[in-house]
């Protein structure tokens, strides 16, 4: 039987055994908080980071009155399969003028048209091959070939000149968004870059300075910029105010000719002339 000393002795034993559990406790909860609020500021830093180093590789090309893109895609369409090279001049308002090669799973070229954005419509014009490629076999052949035809998004499966709006490439991310993520360094042919997701894309911004984005990704493009000379940008989109004003003879992918073999024009008189107007106006603010 332990005397009373002794068991004394045990109570408080037991009392600074409490004091010294719940002293750790506290001073691991405050670790493990010091710990949480360093990780969280080396997170915004890093996306702080990324979110500026996006920014500067991409102010030039975002403030451009035109970018020219080169890339490819593959189309998310069940009717028409393939690679699509393309090549587009992209004007700050969206506006759009270019070409479209398709090439089948060997590489080899399949057939090509032309392509144009303008009013917010996208359009192909192409030869026979093209059409027949596209699925057109009826009576709408003839009446496509060489013509404008107004697409809908399901023909590539998205709208292209939506993919290549510069409000879509080169809009930050929203408040309360994901924050861009850098990755780690990787090569691009020659040229050693750095990988920043955002807005749901990949963009490949060179390591070293000045900063300029090499390449961008999105889960339908891969796209590269190049240079837009004022000269050509000015002789690219007199040629798509020429193409506008044949908009009169554009007709809809989905229209079908009647009896007489007449098909309905996409578009009156009095909605090109507007689209011109818009479009004259929207050139015109970037020297165009």
């Amino acid at each position: 039987m332990k005397s009373k000393g002794q068991r004394l002795l045990m109570a408080i034993s037991a009392s600074v055994i409490a004091i010294v559990v719940v002293i750790v406790a506290v001073v691991m909860s405050a670790q493990a908080q010091h710990d949480a609020e360093g990780t969280a500021a080396a997170q915004r830093s890093e996306a702080m980071i990324a979110a500026k180093d996006l920014r500067v590789a991409t102010v030039d090309l975002a403030g451009a009155p035109a970018v020219v893109w080169a890339g490819t895609f593959a189309s998310a369409s069940e009717h028409r399969k393939g690679v699509y090279n393309f090549g587009v001049m992209v004007a700050r308002n969206g506006a759009m003028l270019g070409s479209i090669r398709i090439k089948d799973a060997t590489g080899t070229l399949v057939a090509s048209a032309g392509v144009i954005s303008v009013g917010g419509h996208t359009m192909l014009q192409g030869r026979e091959e093209f059409w027949r490629w596209a699925g057109i076999l009826d009576q709408r052949l003839p009446k496509f070939e060489g013509r404008w035809v107004v697409l809908h998004d399901g023909f590539f499966g998205f709208d292209l000149d939506k993919q290549l709006h510069p409000d879509v490439l080169f809009t930050e991310s929203p408040a309360g968004g994901p924050d861009p993520v850098r990755g780690a360094p990787e090569m691009d042919g020659a040229v050693e870059v750095q990988p920043v997701q955002g807005n749901g894309m990949t963009y490949r911004i060179t390591t070293a300075d000045p900063k300029r984005l090499v390449r961008l990704t999105s889960a339908r493009l891969e796209l590269r910029p190049l240079p837009a000379e004022h000269d050509r940008a000015v002789q690219s989109f007199d040629q798509l105010r020429r193409e506008t004003k044949v908009l009169t003879e554009a007709l809809n992918y989905g229209s079908q000719p009647d009896q007489a073999g007449q098909m309905p024009t996409a578009f009156t008189a009095d909605e090109v002339k507007r689209m011109l107007v818009d479009l004259d106006h929207d050139l015109g603010r970037y020297g165009l």
